[in-house]
């Protein structure tokens, strides 16, 4: 082998440490950082550049992600899909102090040699304001998306859902070419099942609404695509300001945009062919976003549809463009809480005691979080398991809220003002304890560290279908909670222990700006 481990022709392979070492100058220029590694400049002796990612071991489940990210690259290969050029997986014998005494421990080092995109992230784009990429050029970027997801989704042994697919994890080539990158939250999907679970993980604001049930399919995928389809149309992440505008009216008046700023070009004749396509696009996105994933199209419909060799009419509803905005929107940057509508099923003119609600909380960040859950106006009583605790990153606790007697008989039109609130705020690492976390502790933060979400009541007769499986369903999965045990996925009233994290020395690392209580 010469003396450049990393050729652009051959399969991914094992590299030596100190080959890794030589051509990051030890990992000396940071390119960026992923959820679990950092991303450094390599150079080779022949001036070709590449993107070396090292794992970063105090995250939780690092190790897991990193092993199933190479697992995934291995197999890949696809324009629209990064290339593994190799990789290292180095485990030694450190001689170390521990409790006084002196042992022999493994220290091992993975990292991921991959080719090297210039223009940096997708991300990166729509954050800079000056950018002024034509629509030609965004559009090559939406096909070239829409094609590698199509690899991932038709592997002849399954698909692949990326379950964490946005613009931070679209990568550019100097030619604006598009290349999906970050599997390590990827799984490969028995194609005749829908996988269920209760470790999900994904970003807010590109997450379909079934994560928070613990629901993966490919049709997760085609949700998070449909926001970055409309961000980078837009050109914004911001792009739905007005939860009350019709899709036709956001269609429009994205067009008009459009229009003004190919008018200005100079010597422009296109805009009959372009607008027509900068309107499919829109709608492509908005169809991609349906809350109901059944409703979402494959991706190869999608390409169909962005190609013109399918029809988008009829499927662009006013109400799944406000169902979008909300979920866009979402209910907090901290916690995604489901329902936000608590549902109890009652009997009018009857006094109704101990029924039960579930609701679920994830933490969607990498920090740790502390949230506190109350009633604040209240005419009938509820507790509250746990009324507060403290999460690890990206878990999830279950709260169950108990109507344990009626104030008063129920009204004959089943109205109820009562309203809970969930408070939430970042916390320091060392901070985490199974004590109580007073009230006071988050009224006396400032107001934009603290973030606020309502919870309303509902009540709901016996023989409304629908709220009655949901209640079933609460009271089922609370039934198995209570056989499994106390949750260990925060810490609380409830629990004290963490799931997945042996110490807090795990997260000793984290270098996010986080808020002392």
């Amino acid at each position: 082998m010469n003396g450049d481990y990393c050729s652009s022709s051959s399969r991914p392979h094992k590299l030596p440490l100190h080959y890794l070492m030589k051509i990051t100058n030890n990992f000396s220029e940071v390119l960026g950082t992923g959820g679990v590694g950092v991303v450094y400049k390599g150079v080779q002796s022949d001036g070709v550049i590449v993107a070396v990612k090292k794992l970063l071991h105090s995250m939780p489940n690092s190790l897991e992600q990193f092993e199933n990210e190479i697992d995934l690259l291995m197999r890949l290969e696809h324009p629209n899909i990064v290339r593994l050029i190799g990789y290292c997986y180095n485990i030694q014998k450190q001689h170390v102090p521990y409790k006084g005494e002196h042992v022999f421990a493994e220290e091992s080092e993975i990292l991921l040699c991959l080719e090297y995109m210039p223009n940096g992230s997708l991300d990166r784009f729509l954050s800079d304001p000056d950018s002024r990429v034509d629509w030609h050029t965004r559009y090559k970027i939406i096909e070239g998306i829409c094609n590698g997801l199509e690899h991932l989704h038709e592997q002849t042994d399954g698909p692949i859902i990326h379950l964490d697919l946005k613009p931070a994890n679209i990568l550019l080539s100097d030619a604006f070419v598009p290349k999906i990158t970050d599997f390590g939250l990827s799984r490969l999907l028995d194609p005749r099942e829908t996988m269920c679970t209760m470790m999900v993980r994904g970003t807010l604001g590109y997450m379909p609404p079934e994560f928070i049930q613990g629901i993966l399919t490919s049709k997760s995928d085609i949700f998070s695509l449909g926001v970055i389809i409309m961000e980078v149309v837009t050109g914004q992440r911001n792009y739905l300001e007005d939860a009350t505008i019709s899709s036709e009216e956001f269609i429009e008046l994205e067009l008009q945009k459009w229009r003004n700023m190919l008018q200005q070009a100079p010597g422009y004749t296109m805009q009959e062919i372009d607008c027509p396509q900068i309107k499919r696009c829109i709608e492509i996105g908005i169809i991609c976003m349906n809350p109901l994933r059944a409703e979402r199209p494959t991706i190869t419909k999608v390409i169909k549809m962005l190609r013109g060799q399918d029809d988008t009419d009829g499927d662009v509803s006013n109400d799944v463009m406000s169902s979008a905005f909300q979920i866009r929107s979402g209910p907090t940057e901290l916690l995604y809480i489901y329902p936000n509508e608590l549902s109890f099923s009652l009997e009018p003119g009857r006094r109704n005691r101990n029924i039960r609600c579930l609701v679920r909380l994830m933490n969607v960040t990498d920090k740790c979080v502390a949230f506190h859950f109350k009633a604040t106006r209240a005419s009938n009583n509820y507790c509250i398991e746990p009324a507060d605790g403290f999460m690890w990153p990206f878990a999830t606790t279950n709260v169950v809220v108990t109507m344990e007697e009626l104030g008063e008989l129920l009204p004959s039109d089943l109205q109820c003002n009562d309203e809970f609130l969930v408070q939430s705020i970042v916390v320091k690492e060392h901070r985490v304890t199974s004590e109580h976390i007073p009230e006071d502790k988050f009224n006396m933060m400032p107001s934009n560290k603290v973030h606020r979400v309502n919870l309303s009541i509902v009540h709901v007769p016996p023989n409304q279908a629908t709220s009655q499986e949901q209640v079933q369903h609460s009271e089922a999965r609370l039934d198995a909670l209570q056989s499994e045990g106390p949750q260990k996925v925060c810490f609380s009233k409830w629990s004290g222990a963490a799931s997945g994290l042996t110490s807090s020395n795990q997260l000793k690392q984290y270098n996010s700006k986080v808020i002392d209580i």
